[in-house]
């Protein structure tokens, strides 16, 4: 349906838009602990944090401003849908207007939504979610002059409460809003560099900060160093593949080129999103990291595919994206349902 409505006048509306929305946001509430990777254990924090009033112990495993905001919701209610239903108010209420300001084709940002992964990450990795859109509400205040660069970069400092790794963002105050053969250049340089040096890096790391050891750099645990995941490949070359189309289409109009700074910029995050993918190559925890510029994906293809002049041409275009990212989802939901433990789904009611 959303595919259909992105070939006609109402691919911009407003109403298709915050039904959608909702849509996913009360199936992201109303879930069962059976549903996402990280569920059950984020029921049995809040339950325990509700009857606890010292949550120091535990900032070991969970960020303080994630505990903060699980131990006040706790004060007022027990009930866990409901405090599903206020953390995820808070996200899609970012994703609507992320959507909003920046696409071009509000159906086809909301399809990209669900075939590239984010709606369930809005399910399995919570914390992650929210400190990707406490970093895009700092972007977009500052992008849309509601505030200024300040009010950004304090939104990006307080990430890391929600998710350690969102400090990898600071990156995004040195991505430029110009394509540039030079900040391709030496940012590929640079990932080549880490790419070599990042095994030395993360021991000294782990000298550093027995947590990230203990936790991350232990023989039996999942981020091993030199331990490829197939997740990372396959979103490797996806990312890879949307940086070329978003080129291709953004260098064939010279009227445009040296002007769409928007455009530009969600380039550039997807080039350090790929780049990101690529490193993590040699220690898999950093694919998380790439989250924070991979977003900027949802509106950079329909902006993408606005661009091109000949409509036939973007119709093409479009049924054939259409068709290999609704091929990329039903592949993942069948032959890897563990990499988010989404499908079968299952609500709950209980309130």
């Amino acid at each position: 349906m959303l595919v259909l409505l992105s070939f006609t006048e109402k691919s911009k509306n407003k109403f298709i838009l915050k039904f959608t929305i909702f849509l996913l946001w009360f199936m992201a509430t109303f879930r069962s602990l059976n549903v996402g990777n990280d569920t059950r254990s984020y029921y049995n924090l809040f339950n325990i944090l509700h009857y606890t009033q010292d949550y120091t112990e535990m900032t070991w495993r969970f960020e303080e401003g994630f505990l903060f905001i699980n131990k006040t919701i706790s004060r007022y209610t027990n009930n866990f849908t409901i405090f599903l239903g206020i953390i995820n108010s808070y996200i899609y209420m970012i994703y609507y207007y992320f959507i909003k300001n920046y696409s071009k084709n509000y159906c086809i940002s909301l399809f990209l939504f669900i075939t590239l992964g984010i709606w369930a990450n809005t399910i399995s990795i919570l914390r992650l979610e929210l400190a990707v859109t406490v970093v895009l509400t700092g972007y977009m205040m500052y992008d849309l002059k509601k505030a200024n660069k300040l009010i950004a970069t304090i939104y990006a400092l307080i990430s890391p409460l929600f998710q350690r790794i969102s400090i990898v963002y600071s990156l995004g105050f040195l991505v430029p809003k110009r394509l540039s053969k030079k900040f391709i250049k030496w940012s590929s340089v640079i990932a080549i560099i880490s790419i070599i040096i990042l095994p030395y890096l993360m021991n000294i790391i782990g000298k550093i900060i027995p947590y990230f050891y203990e936790h991350y750099l232990y023989q039996g645990s999942k981020y091993l160093l030199n331990d490829v995941k197939l997740a990372s490949v396959i979103k490797m070359f996806i990312y890879l593949s949307i940086f070329c189309f978003g080129i291709l289409f953004y260098k064939s109009d010279k009227n445009k080129y040296y002007y769409d700074n928007d455009l530009a910029l969600q380039l550039n995050m997807t080039w350090v999103s790929f780049l990101i993918l690529f490193v993590s190559l040699r220690f898999n925890l950093l694919d998380r990291c790439s989250y924070f510029f991979s977003v900027f994906s949802i509106v950079l293809i329909p902006n993408t595919l606005r661009r091109m002049k000949l409509k036939n041409n973007r119709i093409i275009i479009t049924l054939l994206l259409v068709f290999l990212f609704t091929l990329y989802f039903i592949i993942i939901a069948i032959y890897k349902p563990e990499w988010n433990n989404i499908y079968p789904y299952s609500f709950n009611f209980t309130l």
